[in-house]
């Protein structure tokens, strides 16, 4: 799956691989830009964080949000059994992902009608 992403990395000269490690290196894990946990997590909009319970950042995904509630910010977090990061794009293949799906789509949803946004505005149907 993930071999044609990769093959492409070997075609880059070793020596320009060399110095991005080195760059990459040199950034500060605490960097707002690198971890956005460490950054101002108030007067954001409303977000959604779907995570797996089986992955490695769940953990990272619970600090998120609790800092983000902790600043003012509108956050809901879902978490789902046993299932690999970014399930969500191996529909349908994952059934767990229509669901994921479905419950982004409540989510914008319920943002767009929501009194703070003006919401409560009618849409029109599909003929």
């Amino acid at each position: 799956m993930l071999a044609p992403m990769f093959g492409r990395l070997l075609k880059i000269p070793t020596w320009i691989l060399s110095w991005i490690f080195v760059l990459e290196n040199r950034c500060r894990q605490a960097n707002p830009l690198v971890s956005p946990i460490f950054g101002d997590l108030s007067g954001l909009p409303p977000m959604l964080i779907q995570v797996s319970e089986a992955e490695m950042l769940l953990d990272d995904a619970r600090r998120y949000v609790n800092k983000a509630r902790k600043a003012g910010s509108p956050v809901r977090l879902q978490s789902w059994a046993g299932l690999l990061h970014v399930w969500q794009l191996f529909y349908p293949e994952v059934p767990e992902a229509r669901e994921a799906w479905e419950k982004i789509g409540e989510f914008i949803e319920q943002v767009e009608n929501s009194p703070a946004r003006g919401g409560n505005h009618q849409r029109e149907g599909r003929l």
